[in-house]
């Protein structure tokens, strides 16, 4: 009988597993700090995703938002600025053989309905790209 005791498995990345099928439990956006923002996206660069960021510091309200997301992922002109335009663009982005990675930094602190509103259309979009075969994963901090 051996005493050594197994290798424990390697962390998971934190970009997500590495395709469809993989043992994320839930398709929604994660909660992290500042460097779990900077850890993602260089997980996002080398596991080979395409890296989308939106800086939402100077946001204060939903307009400021949907502004600042239509800067960061140069949105096409006719981006309506609501929350059904921006499931649409999502949707319709160009992905990477890695997949899409998505990150917000400084979310501001938004009446409660208009956040999970926001997250519940990342978390749609997670859900369509992944009916296609196609990795999306998304993290955000909040602001302040």
């Amino acid at each position: 009988m051996s005493s050594a005791s197994p290798t424990p498995p390697a962390p998971p990345s934190p970009v997500g597993p590495p395709g469809p099928g993989g043992t994320d439990p839930a398709p929604r956006a994660r909660r992290v700090d500042a460097a779990g923002l900077i850890a993602f996206e260089a997980a996002a660069r080398r596991d080979g995703f395409r890296l989308l960021r939106a800086d939402l510091s100077g946001a204060h309200d939903r307009a400021g938002v949907f502004s600042a997301l239509a800067r960061g992922f140069a949105l096409p002109d006719y981006f309506g600025a609501n929350l059904d335009a921006l499931y649409d663009c999502l949707t319709d982005l160009e992905a990477a053989e890695g997949g899409i990675a998505i990150t917000l930094a400084a979310v501001p602190r938004l009446p409660q309905g208009e956040l999970d509103a926001l997250l519940s259309v990342f978390a749609d979009a997670i859900e369509a790209w992944d009916g296609r075969g196609v990795v999306l994963r998304v993290a955000y901090s909040v602001a302040g």
